[in-house]
């Protein structure tokens, strides 16, 4: 999600607008929802409360569980709310489909006063404040959420390959070790794109510990000697790795 904000900055905002588009922008509307979605992709397997729609209400329930502190949620929903504010402000202004904080004095005067500001200074102040705010969580978020799920492919190198797959209960390491070298590097490993590489490795590490812990708990085998195919159906590891 940090590489697809920073596509959106770079590709369809640009520089000279990171501050005064509110949906796109830095601290806009879209990276408060992009915590939002962090933490329902990473917690709304195992907390289906968090599959909510609606931004506020997944924002009260990132704080009721944990997951947001109770500061941070109110920060969000109140920028939520007056980004939202501003944009619809903006829209009705221009009668266009708009996120632009204009930068011509009698139209930002206009929405400054039509939100209830003295002044644009007074505007803009309350604006940047509330942005500044979303940029802080929106970084510490996804700063942990890498931390917690690395991204790169290092989690597959071949120096820690056995050691991963023995831990994981994989019956012939050899042979696995093996098919993922031909996935990731035999014929046709030239279509398979970092980010594809990337999205493996998140799977493994996300998988490859559950067959373990499957074991563990009901002593089933994870294939017969000498295989490298797990054999429990209905498990999330019964294909070929």
């Amino acid at each position: 999600m940090a590489v697809l904000k920073r596509r959106i900055e770079n590709e369809i905002v640009g520089a000279d607008l990171l501050t005064r588009h509110v949906k796109l922008g830095i601290g806009g509307i879209r990276e408060i929802e992009f915590i939002v979605q962090s933490f329902q992709v990473l917690r709304g397997a195992r907390m289906m409360a968090l599959r909510e729609r609606s931004t506020l209400r997944a924002l009260t329930l990132l704080a009721r569980h944990k997951l947001l502190t109770e500061p941070e949620a109110a920060a969000l929903a109140d920028a939520y709310r007056f980004l939202r504010n501003v944009e619809h402000r903006l829209q009705m202004e221009m009668e266009l489909q708009t996120h632009t904080i204009p930068d011509e004095e009698r139209a930002l005067v206009r929405l400054a006063r039509s939100l209830g500001f003295a002044s644009v200074e007074k505007f803009f102040a309350s604006l940047e404040a509330r942005t500044a705010a979303v940029r802080r969580i929106y970084e510490g978020v996804l700063a942990a959420a890498d931390a917690e799920n690395p991204v790169g492919d290092n989690w597959l190198a071949p120096e820690q390959l056995p050691t991963l797959l023995t831990a994981s209960g994989f019956t012939s390491v050899p042979e696995a070790v093996k098919s993922i070298g031909g996935l990731l590097d035999g014929p046709g490993s030239d279509m398979c794109r970092s980010g594809q590489r990337i999205c493996l490795a998140r799977c493994s590490r996300n998988c490859w510990p559950r067959r373990q812990r499957w074991r563990t708990r009901t002593g089933h085998c994870f294939g017969s000697p000498g295989s490298s195919t797990p054999t429990v159906p209905g498990d999330c590891c019964t294909r070929r790795w």
